[in-house]
């Protein structure tokens, strides 16, 4: 029987989560996760095609906090901290002659 490391990887994090995305999201050539690490806290920052983002997001956040809560587990079995963020721009279009400000 094979002994499984308990360590994880950020980059097999990243890969992880981006494979579960590309799962559910229409424009998977577009998914990116960025990992960053500092002590043993990972945080895996996603950023997807603007017009995927509700997606991501989910009916009352429902999916995001889904893949929060599976990494916090994957991160609890190494004692490590791994956050799940997402990158939000902006696609929405003003109307010609108005302004985001309001002005």
């Amino acid at each position: 029987m094979n002994e499984q490391s308990s360590e994880f990887d950020p980059l097999e994090n990243a890969e992880l989560l981006t494979e579960l995305l590309r799962a559910f999201i229409p424009h998977a050539d577009k998914i990116k996760v960025e990992e960053s690490r500092v002590d043993n806290m990972v945080s895996l920052n996603v950023h997807v095609d603007p017009d995927d983002v509700g997606i991501v997001i989910g009916k009352d956040g429902q999916t995001i906090l889904a893949l929060q809560h599976l990494f916090a587990k994957i991160g609890s079995a190494s004692r490590q901290r791994i956050h799940v963020s997402l990158a939000c721009e902006s696609n929405r279009r003003t109307r010609p002659g108005r302004s985001r400000s309001g002005t």
